[in-house]
């Protein structure tokens, strides 16, 4: 069949299904492109809440023992000794619930160094804390005060902040990755008109 030796008609036709298939085409894509976004967005999302949550817990949790361990530290009366002796390790348990999550939770470079120094400022709070026992035998009142001003609060303190910082990247972490779907998405639009129009 000759092109020349159809009808005008038949060319018109032609011409309009021809760009009706390639619109419709074009419209399949772009809607399954958008889809597929979405998904990776939420799926991306929903980790990084995952990690926020369980990073808040933990650093509840943190919070929860320094004050315990503070007041520990500040009572010399046996019965309370064991109550808190027993709410802190409770803590331990809460503390290492939370950080086996966020462990599990880690997606980036950025995600390991900052587990990396929520995790090396744990170690030295645990190092502190070991030395606490040695301070629960002294009966100096003074001693037990000084050691909670000068070695474990400033420790624990550097401990949740450290934490809190960990939390604060996975937020931006979470925004940046909003903020890099809504570009795509934006770019699967301007696409999507450049090629029907």
């Amino acid at each position: 069949m000759n092109l020349m030796n159809m009808r005008v008609s038949h060319k018109m036709w032609a011409t309009i299904v021809a760009l009706l298939v390639v619109v419709l085409s074009v419209g399949g894509f772009l809607q399954y492109r958008a889809n597929a976004l979405m998904g990776s967005t939420v799926a991306t999302v929903q980790r990084y809440e995952a990690n926020i949550s369980a990073a808040l817990r933990w650093q509840g949790a943190v919070l929860k023992s320094l004050e315990t361990a503070t007041a520990t530290i500040a009572t010399s009366e046996p019965h309370v000794e064991d109550m808190f002796t027993k709410r802190l390790n409770d803590g331990r348990g809460m503390i290492a619930e939370a950080r086996q999550a966020v462990e599990h939770g880690l997606q980036t470079d950025a995600d390991r160094q900052g587990l990396a120094a929520v995790v090396e400022q744990a170690d030295k709070v645990a190092v502190v804390m070991q030395q606490l026992d040695a301070v629960r035998q002294s009966e100096s009142f003074s001693a037990r005060t000084d050691f909670a001003r000068q070695d474990y609060l400033p420790a624990a303190e550097k401990y949740a902040a450290i934490l809190n910082d960990f939390v604060l990247l996975q937020e931006r972490q979470r925004d940046a990755a909003i903020a890099q779907a809504s570009a795509d998405q934006q770019t699967l639009v301007t696409t999507g008109v450049g090629v029907v129009v």
